[in-house]
């Protein structure tokens, strides 16, 4: 826990609270959807997974699929080190 400036009043609050307690501005607004990140890039990394694996069904299917994985897996990468750092 440390202490940070508000963006909106520039008044001393603690980096763990919801929001500002001097004014009311959000203080963490980005982590509230790290979650749904995450989510829809394991959602995207499955749908890629299956797309290569239903390749006989589906011709060119692979390319498609693996481009899914390849992008979902970055993705899922980028939030969470965005998460981590900040």
């Amino acid at each position: 826990m440390a202490l940070m400036n508000c963006p909106e009043c520039k008044g001393q609050v603690s980096s763990e609270a919801g929001t500002c307690p001097n004014c009311g501005h959000p203080i963490r607004p980005r982590r509230q959807r790290v979650g749904l990140r995450i989510l829809l890039s394991i959602v995207l990394i499955g749908i890629g997974s299956y797309l290569m694996s239903a390749s006989p069904l589906m011709p060119g299917a692979v390319l498609y699929g693996l481009f899914m994985v390849v992008f979902g897996g970055i993705v899922l990468v980028a939030v969470l080190w965005s998460a981590a750092t900040s």
